[in-house]
Order: structure tokens, then sequence, then C-alpha cells
């Protein structure tokens, strides 16, 4: 009796360092979130036996599961594809050192600064409607009203103090045209989110907010994560000499 009781909190321990609840997309995206870690920890009776135990708990709700798995780890990957995840991104890191500074080539009437608060909506709406890349606007499951809003959310959390430590913008005739958000995390600096409105791109704004970056914050390392289908940006961070320095499959799993 002791034993089958020890047993079955052992497999609950199991399952919670496996399955960590995401509370923030859970809200965003109206489903039950779930970030899958660790899984390289565990073997693949222990893995099925928890995912099958959280699907049966969510089996009349909308359950979300995702993970990112190195692209080279191909035992891994079979793992994942096994239990029914799906591929929906191949992200790719980059880095740059804080030695490197880079010329500024922007057209006329734009400005770049730090933000205020007043700008909260302005940064929300360029947000909301220039992200098609992301993993959530890729992925056929998820709305694509339901992706744009859950990028206006997080960049607006700045603005709160939620998420992020600093926030660039650059200021087409005094309007908003594009935002840099940025994250500190010790002496390295991330690059969370990054967007340019439609209808100004091409005039070295994204690379201008990054320089920006460069000469005003303190840092030794700079990094940002894109995805491989979004050329632009992979161009982008190129030309300003970043470097390639790791890439990881995206998989996400809905149960309906």
């Amino acid at each position: 009796m002791v034993q089958k009781i020890l047993e079955k909190f052992r497999k609950r321990l199991v399952r919670k360092s496996l399955f960590k609840k995401d509370h923030w997309l859970s809200a965003a995206l109206n489903k039950n979130v779930f970030k899958l870690t660790n899984f390289s920890d565990v073997n693949e009776k222990s893995l099925l036996k928890s995912f099958n135990d959280i699907g049966k708990d969510y089996l009349n709700d909308d359950l979300f599961i995702f993970v990112k798995v190195r692209t080279n780890l191909v035992s891994q990957i079979n793992n994942i594809e096994n239990l029914g995840f799906r591929l929906i991104d191949t992200n790719i890191l980059f880095a740059g050192s804080s030695e490197l500074r880079h010329k500024e080539d922007r057209k006329d009437n734009i400005y770049i600064k730090f933000s205020e608060n007043y700008h909260k909506s302005f940064v929300g709406d360029i947000a909301y409607n220039n992200f098609v890349f992301s993993r959530f606007h890729l992925d056929p499951n998820i709305k694509k009203s339901q992706a744009d809003s859950l990028k206006k959310s997080w960049v607006e959390n700045f603005f709160s103090g939620k998420r992020g430590d600093y926030m660039i913008i650059a200021l087409f005739n005094d309007k908003p045209v594009g935002f840099l958000q940025l994250i500190e995390q010790g002496n390295m600096l991330i690059i969370d989110l990054i967007a340019v409105k439609l209808g100004y791109r091409g005039k070295n704004i994204g690379s201008s907010m990054i320089n920006f970056a460069y000469k005003n914050i303190q840092f030794e390392k700079i990094i940002v994560g894109t995805q491989i289908s979004n050329i632009p940006s992979i161009r982008l961070y190129q030309n300003l000499g970043f470097i390639p320095i790791s890439s990881d499959y995206v998989f996400h799993f809905h149960n309906n």
C-alpha cells in the first residue's frame, strides 16, 4: 500500500517537472498552456505516461503544449513527434558583441528614443498589426486574432512593469512607427520583440533602433532569436554583424 502511494507520488513529481503551466499564455489564448521541459532526463516510457496523464486531465478542455528541441537531437525529436507534436517553427539564435558599432543610416524625419508611458497604445497597435512569422501566427490551431492580441499584450506588459527592461521606439514625424523591446539579463541584453510598421520598412529603422541600444545601454553580449522563415530579420542581424550560435525546432501539441 505504502509502495503504491510512493510510486504515485513519484509519478506526479515527474509530471510536474516535465509540464510547466504557462499562466500568462493560458490567459492570453484562453487555453490550458504548458511548456514541456527536462524531458531528456526521463525515459520514453515515463514521458509517454506523463503525457497521457495530462491529456486525460484536460480531456474536455483545450490543451496546448509547446516544446523547443535542439535541431541536432534526433532521438528527442523522434520522441516528441511520436507523441503527436507538430513542427511549427525553426528558431535561430544570433549573438552580437558589445564592441560592435554600426553606422546609422536612417531616412529623413526618423527619430529614435526611449519610450514613454504615453506611447503604450501606439506600440501596442504596431505589435497587433505587424507580426506574421511568430510561432503563434504560424500555428493553424491558433486564430490570427489571438496571435495578434497576444503580441499586443506582450509588448504592452512593458509599460506595466511585467516584461522587459527597455523599450526603444522609432518616430516618423513624431508618430511611433517601430519598437524594440529588450530584456536585461546580467551583462547580456536580449532582443525580446522588434517590429516596424509595414509602410516604413526599408528605411533602416530596425538597425537604427539596435544601434541606439548599443550607444545607450551597457552590456557585454546581445542575443536574439528569429524564425528561419523570417528572411528579412535574418538579413538584418547578419548585416549588423550578428552570428548564428544555435538552432531549435519548436513543436506544438493541441488536443482539439
